[in-house]
């Protein structure tokens, strides 16, 4: 074997090296540091989230635009990595209008047909300008169904939520009036809350059977009873209005 051959080899065999270095996975994270990484971010989220719903109106829109446009842009990357290539801008723009028809209810069903309607025709007809069209059928399905998926949801919560203001008043014992609205919010965000958490710390601690290796392998069926409980738990003290909440059948009877 001439020098050149023997410098050849080594090539391949550092190029092998390399790539097995870079195919290894990395460092995995500790149950320690997920925990602490959840605290931060909720430390940082959760305010953030709080004063959104707090304001209302049209604060309460932007913080929801803002949370809709993110995930549809990272769910848009995905399908790209898949090698889907759905309209980023018309996702975008119908789920801004899926929001715009939760601040304005009396306008919302023209609002909803006029987007819908647009999006589709105007989605299809974009899809003859493309030099290859297969998986231009999924394409255009993918377009809709993102903001369906994403926008159309966060509309109900800016419909919860509603234009109410909080009122703060100052005299010899100064009060908060809450609305209705912003109650019913708290609620079910602290719900949402509290079932993660409760799902994650019990199946830390308890989790033995498996609920879906394939998909998510550290989720368990002990988690899944351990939010059930924690949902049950926050509907009873919600109901006798503990933990300053109004109880359920009293919002009900005041709305």
């Amino acid at each position: 074997m001439t020098e050149a051959d023997d410098a050849y080899v080594n090539c391949l065999q550092g190029a092998s090296e390399k790539k097995i270095q870079s195919d290894a996975p990395g460092p995995k994270r500790t149950q320690g540091q997920s925990i602490v990484q959840r605290w931060l971010t909720a430390a940082v989220a959760i305010p953030i989230v709080l004063a959104i719903v707090w304001f209302g109106g049209w604060v309460a829109f932007a913080g929801a635009f803002l949370v809709v446009a993110l995930g549809i842009l990272e769910l848009h990357n995905m399908l790209l990595h898949a090698g889907y290539r759905p309209f980023f801008w018309i996702s975008l723009g119908l789920g801004g209008l899926f929001l715009l028809a939760g601040m304005l209810p009396q306008y919302r069903l023209l609002i909803l047909e006029v987007g819908l309607g647009a999006a589709m025709f105007g989605t299809f007809i974009c899809l003859f300008f493309r030099k290859q069209l297969d998986g231009a059928v999924i394409d255009w399905a993918l377009t809709l169904t993102t903001p369906l998926y994403l926008g159309w949801p966060m509309s109900f919560l800016l419909l919860l939520r509603g234009f109410e203001p909080v009122e703060l008043h100052f005299s010899a014992s100064p009060w908060i009036v809450i609305p209705r609205g912003a109650w019913w919010v708290f609620l079910a965000l602290l719900g949402v809350w509290g079932f993660d958490g409760a799902a994650f710390f019990t199946g830390l601690l308890l989790g033995r059977h498996k609920l879906a290796p394939s998909i998510s392998p550290g989720k368990t069926w002990e988690g899944v009873a351990g939010e059930w409980y924690s949902q049950l738990s926050l509907v009873c003290c919600s109901q006798f209005g503990l933990w300053g909440f109004p109880g359920i059948w009293q919002l009900f009877w005041a709305s």
